[in-house]
């Protein structure tokens, strides 16, 4: 990617000319990022290399926001339910002023708008699960990387249009029904709802400066409970080709919550069938009533 600012290529010479600058985008699988330290290791790494824009994977931290580390600004997203993956932006100072959205669709993939001259720019950062996850674990990770078209990133930009409008119309003292007139003759059909927009009003006139949807505190990790547990491990002994969706749909909790069960109960799929990763009670009384009597053949 090249950018084109406004440079003097010659002190004698005073006529603004254009300069070409190579703009390094990279990508880095950090695995972690909870070490102290590790953040500003990572950023200075990145400056060896003068990279202006980095998608980083497995930050493996909590919540979401920024961090100054050194000459970068970094975004990051929030892991999961087992402290695990998370993906960030490690954006240069020069550019940042350029940056005009990060969206983080799930603890896997997220994305970065920036702001050009001509035209935005969409840099997507995923984090693909690997060949041995489950079946359920990849194909909802496709169907996620599906819904982010676009086409849907186009309705984004429109609803953050919109909002900046209301916050700047607030502040003239217009009431929220006639905001929502102006709106709809500007934008037509994609003009957000009347309740929609009295909410963003009420926000706006609460104090609230932020066009960015309010941190969700997501599902409450009580699905995770011993009862339920014990109901996963019996459909499971019911039905080895039983899939994520089907129990989640049974038990009326989520795919996290679910994924979180089998994994503490030791199954994983082999063949589109869940297997135990280790030998139960009853194999192992098995195994050692056979001892004593291959010890005695074979004496």
């Amino acid at each position: 990617m090249y950018t084109k600012p406004r440079t003097w290529a010659d002190p004698l010479d005073k006529r603004p000319r254009l300069k070409k600058m190579e703009m390094k985008f990279g990508t880095w699988n950090v695995r972690s990022l909870y070490r102290a330290g590790s953040l500003r290791a990572v950023a200075e790494e990145l400056l060896k290399y003068k990279s202006g824009l980095a998608g980083v994977q497995e930050v493996r931290w909590d919540g979401g926001g920024t961090d100054p580390p050194g000459e970068y600004t970094f975004f990051y997203g929030q892991r999961n339910e087992n402290d695990e993956l998370g993906t960030g932006y490690f954006v240069h100072k020069r550019i940042v002023s350029a940056v005009k959205r990060v969206e983080f669709v799930s603890d896997r993939i997220s994305y970065i708008i920036l702001k050009g001259r001509w035209c935005d720019s969409i840099v997507m950062n995923v984090h693909a699960p690997t060949e041995d996850k489950i079946d359920d674990i990849k194909e909802r990770f496709y169907e996620e990387l599906e819904s982010i078209t676009p086409n849907k990133m186009a309705d984004n930009d429109m609803s953050f249009r919109q909002r900046a409008i209301i916050e700047f119309l607030v502040k003239e003292e217009i009431p929220a029904a006639e905001i929502h007139q102006r709106l709809q003759r500007a934008y037509g059909s994609v003009c957000m709802g009347a309740n929609c927009v009295r909410r963003w009003v009420k926000h706006f006139k609460d104090g609230n400066t932020s066009i960015e949807n309010e941190p969700r505190s997501g599902r409450p990790r009580r699905a995770s409970t011993e009862s339920n547990k014990k109901r996963v491990d019996e459909i499971i002994q019911d039905d080895r080709r039983v899939t994520l969706n089907t129990i989640a749909r049974k038990l009326g909790i989520g795919h996290s919550a679910v994924e979180e069960m089998i994994e503490s109960l030791g199954y994983r799929k082999v063949c589109a069938r869940w297997v135990p990763l280790l030998l139960t009670e009853d194999h192992k009384g098995q195994r050692k009533a056979i001892t004593p009597e291959l010890l005695q053949r074979y004496r």
